[in-house]
């Protein structure tokens, strides 16, 4: 008997892969700007997908912070004049990312913005557990 298709929780969500393609193609390092993006939760989904995807493919994404940028040189989620968003984004090598995040912020992990191997707090796990249709932790 055959094997069925993975299970669905598995599944990768691919869907701006092109985006990571389109920047691998131009180059490291060179910035790519997505314009004409409806609404802001819109270029922050496309923003989310890119780092997730350029994760899949095992490069580095720069596609800003979760708040919307105002300053020209920075990567990011922008208002244009007319009403949409623009995003600034670029693609690097991980290795090459990876050294100059420890020259801009050190080589001590406590000091970094985000600290990859610091023990979670008591209210993330909380926020993690699985719950009920009314909302209690289910243990």
């Amino acid at each position: 008997m055959p094997k069925g298709p993975p299970p669905q929780w598995n599944r990768r969500d691919c869907s701006f892969d092109h985006l990571v393609v389109a920047a691998l193609n131009k180059g490291y390092g060179q910035v790519l700007v997505y314009s004409g993006i409806e609404t802001e939760e819109r270029a922050h989904a496309i923003r989310r997908g890119i780092y997730r995807c350029a994760r899949h493919r095992g490069v580095s994404a720069d596609a800003g912070r979760s708040v919307t940028t105002s300053s020209d040189d920075e990567m990011g989620v922008r208002r244009d004049v007319g009403g949409t968003f623009t995003l600034r984004y670029r693609i690097f090598d991980k290795r090459v990312a990876r050294k100059a995040h420890i020259q801009r912020h050190g080589a001590d992990r406590g000091s970094w913005p985000y600290n990859p191997r610091r023990r979670a707090t008591d209210e993330e796990r909380e926020s993690w557990a699985n719950r009920d249709e009314k909302g209690n932790v289910v243990r």
